[in-house]
């Protein structure tokens, strides 16, 4: 008589009327992998069919434990972990011409404050809030908020990559901080005469891009104007101090 097969936790049996068997056989599945908490058991026509049905069972409690290891892997996986795999992934980007070294040494620079912050913080436990909290103890350290928001796309960086490695489900969006605009300070007339040797009057002209003529312009007074102001007034000086000279 052809004896019941284990296939992991399930069993697979002949099924018998009367002592003999009938030529099909059951799958018994225990009552510990059952939502009900009783022995399940599914008859199939023959043995090679409840066979392959006991293994795409265990293959598929198999694929679940895999999955579980994962996630428990990742869930205990650190900021620190992250932030070396990503650095590790840029410095093949390196080697392979596609990053400049001078970038990933910034990196790894900006990254230093991160892993003091955030320590052994495991990587599901960054949020928005820590991100926040970040930023506010950079700026109480007296950082400027141009730099912080350099370390946060760094960090966002580091993030995503985690993301793509499945340790984490999405990475943290967080608002940058705002910066105040550079001003520009035109020199005033004096200044810029004691450096072009020039004598300039209030009726002072500047070319026109267009027609290469002079268009009488109004004095600027010291105050903040647009670089391209600058540079037609620096351009016109430059001008009349070669025919003057």
């Amino acid at each position: 008589m052809t004896q019941s097969q284990a296939v992991g936790p399930f069993r697979v049996r002949p099924r018998l009327w009367r002592g003999a068997q009938t030529g099909k056989w059951f799958v018994d599945v225990p009552a510990s992998l059952t939502s009900a908490g009783k022995r399940k058991r599914k008859l199939f026509d023959n043995q090679g069919g409840a066979q392959a049905a006991a293994q795409r069972l265990r293959d598929s409690i198999d694929d679940v434990a895999g999955l579980l290891k994962v996630r428990k892997r990742n869930a205990d996986a650190l900021f620190g972990d992250a932030a070396d795999g990503w650095l590790a992934d840029e410095e093949l980007r390196v080697a392979t011409l596609k990053k400049r070294a001078a970038s990933l040494t910034v990196n790894a620079y900006r990254l230093n404050a991160a892993r003091a912050f955030f320590g052994k913080t495991p990587l599901a436990e960054i949020t928005e809030w820590r991100l926040t909290e970040y930023q506010a103890a950079r700026l109480k350290a007296g950082r400027k908020p141009v730099s912080i928001n350099a370390d946060m796309q760094t960090i966002r960086q580091v993030l995503k990559w985690a993301v793509k490695q499945g340790m984490i489900d999405a990475a943290p969006e967080v608002e940058a901080i705002p910066t105040r605009p550079v001003k520009v300070i035109a020199p005033t007339p004096e200044e810029n005469d004691g450096r072009s040797g020039v004598i300039r009057t209030p009726g002072c002209c500047l070319p026109n891009a267009r027609t290469s003529k002079f268009s009488p312009q109004k004095p600027k007074s010291n105050q903040s104007i647009s670089l391209d102001v600058i540079r037609r007034f620096s351009f016109a000086c430059g001008w009349i101090a070669g025919r003057v000279g």
